[in-house]
């Protein structure tokens, strides 16, 4: 969680620094204008520029309060960043990929939180419907994310196919966009092969999909086992209740003959 949580930090200084950036040339651009004279109207201009140079302020600020609170591993990590494409889109991906977790643990908690609680009136029905109707309105912005990470997957997938990418290394699983929100045991958004340091060699079972698509069968066939194993002792079970039932009703089968032999006789006398 931690080395997460610290991908996800040096992704957003890394975005920092990409705006300040962009309002540095923002700033400098109207600048120009001014010295080259080409400013029409002064009065929308020093508006135009006094809002860049806020903006410009406030992500400085921002991005320097971030740098601050790094510790010196973290600068080394971030200074490695910033030289090497790869490791950039892999920490984007990670950071991307650990949003994208929270944002579908968060619409799966407030769906079960909405099944659990009552329905016992109209407005309470009403303000279900509304609030259903609002968790449901976030999934395009999942989606939206899913297809970023998606991208950047390509991206590293093309930095291995052209010789960018340290040796031995692989490239993540894409997110399959089918079935995301069901959020599924064995679903890849689980996985982090090709992000977290250190996974050049990741376990079979990780990296390799023959070995993964064979696990999901063992475990079929491990559930299949089970449910042939609760199928004969329900089997068993029956058959001795069918036992017992058909004792009692060959019991009183003869009960039955006996009393009708016994009927007769007396009519006869």
């Amino acid at each position: 969680q931690s080395k997460k949580k610290g991908a996800e930090q040096l992704a957003l200084i890394l975005a920092l620094e990409k705006s300040v950036q962009n309002h540095q040339s923002h700033v400098d651009q109207l600048e120009m204008d001014l010295h080259n004279d080409c400013v029409n109207d002064i009065i929308d201009f020093n508006l135009q520029l006094t809002a860049a140079q806020a903006s410009l302020s406030k992500a400085t600020q921002a991005l320097r309060q971030k740098k601050s609170a790094l510790g010196v591993s973290a600068q080394t990590d971030l200074y490695l960043l910033r030289n090497n494409k790869w490791l950039q889109t892999q920490t984007n991906a990670q950071a991307l990929k650990v949003r994208i977790r929270e944002c579908l643990l968060q619409r799966k908690f407030e769906f079960e939180q909405l099944e659990q609680s009552s329905k016992n009136s109209i407005n309470e029905n009403n303000l279900q419907s509304h609030v259903k109707s609002s968790i449901k309105q976030q999934e395009p912005a999942i989606s939206k994310l899913v297809t970023s990470y998606n991208t950047l997957c390509d991206e590293l997938m093309g930095m291995i196919q052209l010789g960018k990418a340290p040796p031995g290394a692989i490239s993540p699983f894409p997110i399959p966009p089918k079935g995301i929100f069901q959020l599924e045991v064995d679903s890849d958004i689980w996985q982090d092969v090709g992000l977290a340091e250190g996974c050049a060699n990741p376990p079979s079972w990780l990296a390799d999909e023959a070995v993964r698509k064979g696990i999901r069968l063992m475990l079929e066939v491990d559930r299949c086992n089970e449910e042939e194993r609760r199928l004969s002792r329900e089997q068993s079970a029956l058959q001795e209740w069918f036992s017992v039932e058909w004792q009692s009703v060959q019991v009183t089968l003869e009960h039955a003959g006996e009393f009708k032999c016994h009927c007769l006789v007396t009519i006869s006398q």
